[in-house]
């Protein structure tokens, strides 16, 4: 967001926007939108992961869970390990966003 810095990810199957202000908030998101995979099918995918997966989380079940970024544009995989690691990808990876562009995106509501 232009003029806080924040920080969103937005969700490819659903076009939602879900703030990532804190760690606790990074950690949610990535653990309820996260995809389970198999280590037989990560190590399938190489140097990229298929295009259906692209922007997605996913988590290597067989792996403590391990979290990877696929990013959109390249769909390699970036390890989501400690808060840190995600902040820096965040930073070095992110796409910078006007308000009023932002303000399109449906933010996510907890539904009741």
């Amino acid at each position: 967001m232009q003029e806080q810095g924040q920080a969103w990810y937005v969700n490819p199957l659903n076009g939602e926007r879900y703030f990532l202000g804190r760690p606790a908030d990074a950690f949610g998101v990535m653990r309820s939108l996260g995809l389970g995979i198999t280590d037989s099918d990560f190590s399938s995918f190489g140097q990229q992961a298929p295009l259906r997966l692209a922007g997605r989380i996913l988590l290597r079940v067989q792996a403590q869970g391990q979290a990877y970024y696929v990013n959109p544009l390249d769909r390699k995989l970036y390890y989501l390990g400690r808060p840190a690691d995600a902040f820096a990808l965040m930073r070095a990876q992110g796409l910078g966003i006007s308000d009023a562009d932002l303000d399109k995106i449906t933010a996510f509501t907890a539904r009741p």
